[in-house]
């Protein structure tokens, strides 16, 4: 497919970031390289004598998810040097692993299009989205992404899924999202758990389950109780399980954030969901409209964790972001229990299972 053809979709918060080079990416987030790089950045380390050339040949390395990951240190990455990348200050940005290069930039390609956003792991687009009044696209025809990295969704290879579960072609399937999305974006109620309530009922056709009664410290432990996977799938009438992410614990990196006056926390949420819906890297793992409707559902529930944790509600979406925007896999999300329903049907699916819990 010729990507240079394609129109870009893209916000204007993507046109408006750009780094304050506070070091926070490097200290939050475990940072994956080739093997192809680590060669290159350990022989320029060797040709200039520094220390750091020995580890980043002979490691010890951590390997997630197949892939090596720079050495840390004290919590940071072994680079980071008064808050900015030792590598790029000394060899320039062609020097540093793809992941480092492209944050927070997410950039995918659909059946017919770019599609450029944000992570709001990254504080400064998290402010971007604060001090935004409204969700809104641009469409650049000759525009170009921020980056070449793309993460491919077009393939005809992959299985396609409507929201009855039935296959469907790739570009019907991107059709039905953005009819969806339109849809959801349109609805207006304010407060983000009622409006995706109502927009699944509208969806699906099903009424929502009811909320279950859960245990006082629910949302401020940081252990799973397996007695309300058995509630939650009694009311929801779909099976559940622990959920990966449950066990978790997040704790905001020092940073000054500037709320912008008169802040309404339901619309920036709100702004986070279109955001998200925007740019659905959740369809990475799978291309099911179910699955994301799930999500969607699933963070609110992330952030409600996250505030019953004692975080304030912008923090609490940042931390939402780093589980679902990068993800190891889809089992970092929503646990390791078996798929009873088949292959067709990724675990955990049922935005019937996530509203219960989030509005119980």
């Amino acid at each position: 497919m010729d990507t240079e053809s394609l129109p870009l979709h893209l916000t204007p918060l993507v046109r408006a970031w750009q780094c304050r080079k506070r070091g926070l990416c490097c200290k939050g987030l475990s940072i994956s390289i080739s093997e192809t790089k680590r060669k290159r950045i350990a022989r320029r380390l060797g040709e200039i004598g520094d220390e750091r050339a020995e580890l980043i040949q002979t490691g010890p390395f951590e390997i997630v998810d197949g892939w090596l990951q720079l050495p840390r240190k004290d919590g940071a990455c072994v680079f980071l040097e008064d808050r900015l990348c030792g590598l790029h200050k000394r060899f320039g940005g062609t020097s540093v692993p793809n992941a480092c290069a492209t944050f927070p930039y997410i950039v995918m390609l659909t059946d017919d299009r770019l599609i450029a956003s944000l992570s709001f792991q990254c504080p400064t687009a998290l402010e971007l989205l604060a001090h935004s009044e409204r969700f809104a696209v641009l469409v650049e025809p000759d525009g170009e992404p921020p980056t070449d990295q793309v993460s491919f969704l077009g393939s005809t290879d992959e299985t396609f899924f409507d929201l009855q579960g039935e296959p469907v072609t790739v570009s019907d399937f991107w059709r039905l999202h953005r009819a969806m999305a339109a849809r959801f974006e349109a609805r207006q109620e304010r407060d983000p758990l009622q409006r995706l309530i109502a927009f699944a009922e509208a969806e699906t056709g099903e009424a929502a389950p009811p909320a279950i009664e859960l245990p006082d410290d629910f949302w401020s432990r940081a252990s799973w109780d397996m007695a309300v996977s058995r509630e939650l799938s009694r009311a929801a009438g779909e099976a559940t399980h622990e959920l990966g992410w449950w066990l978790s614990l997040m704790r905001p990196q020092d940073y000054e954030f500037r709320h912008p006056e008169g802040f309404d926390a339901d619309a920036f949420v709100m702004r986070y969901l279109l955001h998200r819906l925007f740019a659905p890297v959740f369809y990475l793992h799978h291309r099911d409209l179910r699955f994301g409707l799930a999500m969607l559902f699933a963070l609110l529930v992330r952030i409600r964790l996250e505030r019953g944790r004692g975080h304030e509600v912008t923090v609490a979406v940042r931390h939402t972001d780093r589980f679902f925007v990068h993800p190891i896999d889809a089992t970092e999300i929503f646990g390791s229990a078996a798929n009873p329903l088949g292959p067709e049907l990724p675990w955990g699916n049922s935005w019937r299972v996530f509203a219960t819990l989030a509005r119980s």
